[in-house]
């Protein structure tokens, strides 16, 4: 038998909101899905997946985005999955409640990054505001 230590209560954390460094810990490619999911991880260890369907345009243009400013490059047409880890970006992260469809009058809340730009390392906040936001980019 052994004596294992546990989290009291929900150890589950959100990304605070503002402006942040990420880095990309782990890429899993689902070829069968057509699917990517990107870990992040800020300084102190909290974790935030992306998602992407590239089965469609917009997921297409979304992770292209993504991938584009990870790595800094906007002339490669192909990125290799492994050379994403390691990469830093500095983004801003959004909360957007919902009610849950489970529990009627719960909120939910999710964490959203927006304005992602490329990053030397987690003190690399950039000398202005000014970005690139997502939206503009699928236009």
């Amino acid at each position: 038998m052994a004596i294992v230590g546990i989290n009291k209560g929900n150890s589950f954390e959100i990304l605070p909101e503002g402006k942040t460094i990420l880095q990309i810990s782990k890429v899993i490619y689902k070829q069968a899905f057509n699917k990517i999911e990107i870990t992040l991880v800020n300084q102190n260890g909290t974790s935030h997946t992306e998602r992407f369907l590239l089965n469609n345009d917009g997921g297409m243009k979304a992770f292209s985005y993504f991938a584009h400013k990870a790595v800094n490059d906007w002339e490669n047409e192909e990125v290799d999955t492994d050379e994403l880890v390691g990469k830093f970006l500095r983004c801003t992260v959004v909360h957007n409640q919902i009610e849950s469809n489970k529990e009627a009058g719960k909120m939910l809340t999710f964490a959203n990054l927006k304005d992602y730009e490329p990053a030397t390392g987690w003190d690399d906040y950039g000398d202005d505001d000014s970005s690139d936001d997502l939206a503009d980019a699928l236009e």
